[in-house]
């Protein structure tokens, strides 16, 4: 039996009385409940997302006055298969994030091993500003989402804090050999009119050929650090000071801290932005470690390291594509910005099978 509520309706105020806790740690009386969803559609793993709105004691001033609730899928075989994904963020919030990094605060994160079901509540952020996933990024928030990685990543840089980050390679939970297997066909049922080109076949070819080797320098090479994992623009909010909060931590593990700036940058911003703006991000993001007390990660080093990390950006492009639904027209819209916003970067960087083979000139793993 679950020790959490798995549906919006279960929510009740005495189960919430005796989970949350305000400011100052004390019991919070809640009297009234009401529910409302958000968003359009389930998420991409048919998460459920509600804001909770509450009623108080006249006493419980330090309360918040609404929470946002997170839920597994209700459907028990996909809380099943993305059981992986609801662990590592409960792992996250309920005992790998750190104070005063820039993420929303979490009053309660519960899991089911049996089932795979989870429940996260948050603090609820809407009166921050959000920014359209095809819209793109513009350059100045992107800044702020440098920032927001080098205060993450600096805070775990070869840290013994990341023996509590999850360590199953993504490329395993997410099967990358069989999902490239399918990913054309997928293409060409997703995109009529789009098809895959040849060289970005030769490429993923290589990398499931070579994907030991290629993922392991990516992720399990040092300096590592604790990754989000899925930085784009629908998982960043922006306060009134355009300070970047990160949410949604499913993908949540450890590797180079380059292969998040990689994945934002590619993912989230538009190519024309990226293509003006991504070397001086990329420069405030090393200049950020360094102000955090980083050492001895050169600017070059990390745009090496942001060349290469394309491969996890192809790794869960290709999965999402292939085991997401993607069965709405938005859903469709957002996954074609995606692979463009990928072909893209590919050939503005000359990514070939080269840039990942160890003997080429731009290739010196932990150098």
């Amino acid at each position: 039996m679950l020790g959490f509520p798995s549906d919006p309706s279960r929510i009740t105020p005495d189960w919430l009385s005796r989970t949350l806790r305000d400011k100052a740690g004390n019991a919070v009386t809640v009297t009234d409940v009401r529910v409302s969803r958000i968003g359009q559609d389930e998420s991409f793993m048919g998460g459920r997302i509600y804001r909770i709105a509450l009623g108080h004691a006249s006493d419980n001033g330090g309360a918040p006055a609404s929470l946002i609730a997170k839920f597994s899928p209700l459907d028990p075989a996909q809380a099943n298969a993305f059981a992986w994904a609801n662990r590592r963020e409960v792992a996250f919030y309920s005992g790998v994030a750190q104070p005063g990094l820039p993420v929303p605060h979490c009053h309660f994160a519960g899991f089911d091993p049996e089932t795979g079901h989870s429940l996260i509540l948050l603090q609820d952020l809407s009166a921050h500003r959000a920014v359209p996933f095809r819209q793109g990024v513009p350059a100045a928030d992107a800044g702020a989402v440098m920032d927001a990685l080098a205060k993450l990543h600096a805070a775990y840089w070869d840290s013994p804090d990341l023996d509590q980050v999850e360590s199953e390679s993504l490329v395993d939970n997410l099967d990358f050999a069989s999902c490239w297997d399918a990913y054309p066909a997928i293409v060409a049922e997703l995109f009529g009119d789009l098809s895959v080109p040849h060289s970005f076949l030769l490429l993923g070819d290589h990398l499931v050929t070579h994907r030991a080797r290629i993922f392991a320098d990516l992720l399990e090479t040092a300096p590592a650090t604790c990754l989000h994992g899925d930085v784009q623009a629908d998982n960043v909010l922006f306060d009134a000071k355009g300070q970047a909060r990160l949410f949604d931590w499913q993908l949540m593990g450890k590797g180079a801290g380059a292969v998040d700036v990689a994945y934002f940058l590619i993912r989230s911003l538009t190519p024309e932005t990226r293509r003006a703006a991504e070397r001086d991000l990329i420069a405030r993001y090393v200049a950020g470690l360094s102000r955090l007390g980083v050492s001895g990660y050169a600017l070059e080093k990390c745009w090496k390291d942001y060349r290469r990390a394309v491969a996890v950006k192809l790794l869960v492009t290709v999965a999402a594509s292939v085991r997401l639904d993607n069965s709405s027209a938005h859903k469709r819209d957002w996954r074609r910005a995606d692979l463009l916003r990928l072909l893209a970067f590919c050939e503005d960087h000359d990514i070939t099978p080269a840039t990942f083979e160890r003997r080429s000139g731009n290739y010196v793993p932990g150098d």
